[in-house]
């Protein structure tokens, strides 16, 4: 009987502890495996710290590349071009930014300098992406390019060029991602290349080239020196730039040169700059001549009533004006500058008809081909006519009827003439002046306008006649004389007592 009790308990005790083990693994299970189970939280958070870690990643680079800008603002386009080189996947879609790490895909945002990145999910980015356009070299009118491109897998580089991204023109295509535009003739273009792999998925990049263009010919680039020799003009052109000189007469037909010669007041030059196929905008150069003759005025002669003049004028630019280029004033004797007096070619002048011992302003005018006018004044002094008291000669003879002779004479080269009234003047006549005695007579010299001084000639007898008396016959009552008068001067009137 002890025995059968005892197996029977064991048996229980046994179904018991089976119940009991196995509620304890079902609570095991459920701990572990549930939504909040142990294996389930400790995946999560494995993700969570890669999760974390990728964002950190990411937003370091931003900060790598934001230092590499010196502070400068990063857009998105650089963000995703600088991380493509460290190896992580990137790509565009929709509108949205993506990035690849370690099988998790991230959208990023970047706005006011601040980065923003959110998990997305796992997958693989695979589409290709061109990471870089490298300009490896450009000249004034072509532009080389390197494409640095990733997941292409030997895929077509299509390549096209505008001034805008507007009117882009398709040039050419290859897999080589290296390609030569030609034909450019410099300024601002936009350089866009289109990535294909074979199974479609496509890749593009625009970027902006700036072509050096030739300068335009302004001052700045072109000095130019005009220069003036018997009427004809030369310029010089120089330039401190790397391009060269053309020039034209026409703004038609160019020449390479510096020099131009055989130009005249009127005429016009281009030049531009031009590195042998291509040429800026050009400049126009004005041969102008802006400098006025230059005079000489010579006296040749100045006397009483004239004054005879040469001027000389030169000008080296545009020349004397063929038509009548002197013109010749005269002050009046207040010194008040008159209207033209006279226009010659020649430079030659007298002035007639002045007044003697008197200053006058002379002014010659003087213009040249360009139409620039210059004047010159000089004063001269017209000369004196001498006095007659030292410049007439005087001879006077009596004639034996008691007239008087007079006969003047001098050495001045004037004219002389006389009056009896200081008012009416009278040209000395060759045979004398006849008069008589207590009579006076005015006489001074002329140049036919101006009189010098004049001088009184009195004609008087001051000498009373000599007397001679011879006794003639004497008788008681009378005594007879001869007597005899003579007057070596006015000579004895006929009736004489």
């Amino acid at each position: 009987m002890k025995s059968k009790r005892q197996e029977g308990i064991t048996i229980i005790a046994l179904v018991i502890t089976i119940i009991v083990l196995l509620i304890l693994a079902a609570i095991t299970i459920a701990s572990l495996s549930g939504d909040n189970g142990i294996l389930t939280n400790a995946t999560k958070a494995k993700l969570e710290t890669e999760i974390a870690q990728d964002k950190e990643l990411l937003a370091t680079n931003y900060l790598e590349k934001i230092g590499n800008e010196k502070g400068e603002d990063v857009d998105i386009d650089e963000y995703l071009d600088y991380i493509e080189g460290k190896d992580i996947p990137t790509k565009q879609e929709d509108g949205k930014n993506y990035a690849e790490v370690n099988g998790k895909i991230y959208e990023i945002t970047i706005e006011d300098g601040d980065i923003r990145i959110e998990y997305v999910g796992e997958g693989e980015i695979t589409e290709p992406r061109i990471r870089n356009i490298e300009v490896v070299n450009k000249t004034i009118n072509s532009i080389q390019i390197k494409v640095d491109a990733v997941r292409l897998d030997n895929g077509t580089y299509t390549y096209y060029i505008g001034t805008s991204t507007d009117n882009l023109e398709e040039k050419g295509s290859n897999k080589t991602g290296e390609y030569t535009f030609t034909g450019l003739s410099g300024g601002k273009y936009y350089i866009r290349v289109v990535g294909e792999r074979e199974d479609g998925k496509t890749a593009e990049k625009t970027i902006e080239v700036e072509l050096e263009s030739i300068p335009d010919a302004t001052t700045g680039n072109i000095q130019y020196e005009i220069t003036w020799k018997n009427g004809l003009a030369t310029v010089t052109l120089r330039t401190t730039s790397k391009y060269t000189i053309q020039y034209s007469k026409d703004n038609t037909t160019y020449r390479n040169g510096t020099i131009v010669t055989d130009l005249r007041h009127g005429d016009n030059i281009y030049a531009r700059l031009t590195d042998g196929n291509y040429a800026g905008k050009e400049m126009r150069i004005p041969i102008r001549d802006e400098i006025k003759p230059t005079i000489e005025i010579t006296v040749e002669e100045a006397t009483t009533r004239h004054i005879e003049i040469e001027a000389k004028a030169t000008d080296n630019e545009s020349g004397i004006s063929k038509t009548n280029p002197y013109k010749f004033y005269i002050s009046n004797a207040q010194g008040e500058i008159g209207g033209v007096a006279g226009t010659n070619t020649t430079g030659e002048f007298l002035f007639n008809d002045l007044d003697q011992n008197t200053e006058y302003t002379i002014r010659v005018e003087v213009e040249d081909v360009a139409g620039n006018t210059q004047q010159k004044d000089i004063k001269v002094k017209t000369e004196t006519i001498p006095g007659a008291e030292t410049g007439i000669q005087r001879t006077t003879n009596w004639n034996s009827d008691g007239t008087v002779q007079i006969e003047l004479s001098t050495f001045t080269g004037f004219d002389i003439v006389y009056s009896t009234d200081r008012n009416n003047w009278t040209s000395y006549p060759a045979e004398g002046i006849t008069t008589t005695n207590g009579t006076g007579i005015y006489m001074c010299l002329t140049d036919g306008r101006n009189r010098g001084e004049d001088y009184r000639l009195e004609v008087t007898d001051r000498e009373g006649p000599q007397v001679t008396v011879e006794r003639g016959l004497v008788s008681s009552n009378s005594i007879t004389v001869n007597v005899q008068a003579t007057d070596r001067i006015s000579g004895m009137p006929a009736n004489a007592q």
